[in-house]
This record gives structure tokens, sequence and C-alpha cells, in this order.
């Protein structure tokens, strides 16, 4: 029970941090998914093998319209910047290539779009219990994805001195 409910709050973590992050900073990015595992460097989740930072999902989804209604999609294109973002989706907020939500699961590592379960490994292997883990998914609005808040598109970088 314990790694079930662990395993919703590292993807709800991982959700909240990832929405005001920077998703072009492999560095940060990167933090995230530490962080949500409770760790400061690269690990294992406590108590959770063998999960670790590297089995945080983290995908952007827009919201299209396809004039049959409204549906979540993955932006498979990510923007260039957090501001190009803001700028295609003031331009149009059904663009594919708008990121509206965060999503954050936990899945094998490589397996590319797909998200295989992880198995679960007990700590003692006294008796076998084939499983997977549970599909932990936390879904999140967009915020300012490391845009800094209240600067106009053209003045979001850092201004030089």
């Amino acid at each position: 029970m314990y790694i079930f409910n662990t395993l919703q709050e590292v993807t709800r973590r991982a959700a909240a941090q990832a929405s005001s992050t920077d998703f072009t900073n492999g560095a940060a990015m990167q933090k995230v998914r530490e962080g949500a595992v409770f760790r400061t460097a690269p690990g294992t989740l406590m108590f959770a093998d063998p999960v670790t930072d590297a089995h945080v999902r983290i995908d952007y989804l827009a919201i299209t319209n396809d004039g049959a209604g409204l549906k979540t999609a993955p932006v498979h294109t990510l923007p260039t910047s957090p501001d190009d973002n803001y700028q295609i989706c003031m331009t149009d907020p059904h663009d594919a290539g708008c990121i509206r939500m965060v999503r954050v699961r936990i899945c094998q590592p490589g397996t590319g779009e797909a998200c295989e379960a992880v198995p679960y490994r007990p700590m003692l292997t006294l008796v076998p219990f084939p499983l997977t883990l549970p599909p932990s998914t936390t879904i999140v609005v967009a915020e300012t994805l490391g845009r800094p808040a209240g600067l106009p598109p053209a003045l979001s970088a850092p201004l030089s001195e």
C-alpha cells in the first residue's frame, strides 16, 4: 500500500513542479524528476525499488478542437521556449503546439510513447508475487512553464546589462 500511495504523490509533486519549470532546460527538468522521488540526485524512491527518477515521465498536452469537440493530445513538437508557447497559445489556444496541460506518469523507462507498467519487486522474495505497479497519473494545468510572470513576450528573456 505504501508504494501505491507514494507513486500517486510522486506524480503529483512532479506535475506541480513541471507546470512552472522551463521545459527546454534539461537540468531543471531532471531536478523536477529527482525531487518527485524525494531525492536531490538520481536514484531510487525509498522503499519502492525499482522506481527511480527515470520512471517519472513528463508529457505536455494540448487541447485541440477538431470541430467535433475538445480533445487532449500530446504536443509532439514542443515550442522552442516558454515564451514561444505563450505566443502560440495567445494566437490560437487550440493549436496542437500550445502546451495547456502537464501530465506525469510512472512508466517503464525506454518504452517510447507507450507507458508500460513498472513490475512490482517485493522486498521479500520468499513467495513470487507477479504484479505491476498501478498506473499513477496526475494532470495539471500548465502554469508559467518557466516564463517570467507579468512580462510581455518580447521581454521574457533575462535582460542583459
